[in-house]
């Protein structure tokens, strides 16, 4: 816990509040699962200690996370398939959940409508699909989701 946000063994401050970071860390054979050092470098932390796995990947006693945009992060690519839907491939970060939406005018007031939620996969890639609406522009957006 971190000032009552559940996290397991580490957790990040944005300036307002805390917030998990990423799932955490698991235990290693011994069964520790604790972070007893911590460093950065640009938008890297490294994080060292008794634990097996971290982020959902095998990470013996050392771990990175990317706390800034990493080159290629936040990126939304889409392409119309032959069956005529949009393909969306979005890069983050693995664990957290992302939204797509869509709108049909940009003016204000945009209403944006949600379309579905997934949660990214280990690999940092996730795919979407979304069939426009014929006859009216259509405007896509990836946001981050709890």
């Amino acid at each position: 816990m971190a000032d009552g946000v559940s996290a397991n063994r580490i957790a990040r401050w944005d300036g307002n509040g805390w917030s998990a970071l990423g799932s955490g860390t698991s235990p290693d054979s011994g069964g520790g699962a604790d972070v007893r050092a911590l460093a950065t470098w640009g938008t890297n932390l490294y994080a060292g200690g008794n634990f097996g796995a971290a982020g959902g990947k095998i990470s013996l006693h050392v771990a990175r996370a990317v706390l800034g945009d990493a080159p290629g992060h936040n990126q939304l690519v889409g392409t119309l398939s032959s069956g005529g839907d949009m393909d969306f491939s979005y890069i983050g970060y693995p664990a957290s959940r992302y939204a797509l939406d869509r709108t049909f005018n940009l003016s204000p007031q945009v209403n944006w409508i949600g379309q579905e939620t997934n949660t990214m996969t280990i690999s940092g890639v996730l795919l979407f699909t979304n069939s426009p609406v014929p006859g009216t522009n259509n405007f896509w957006r990836i946001r981050s989701v709890p």
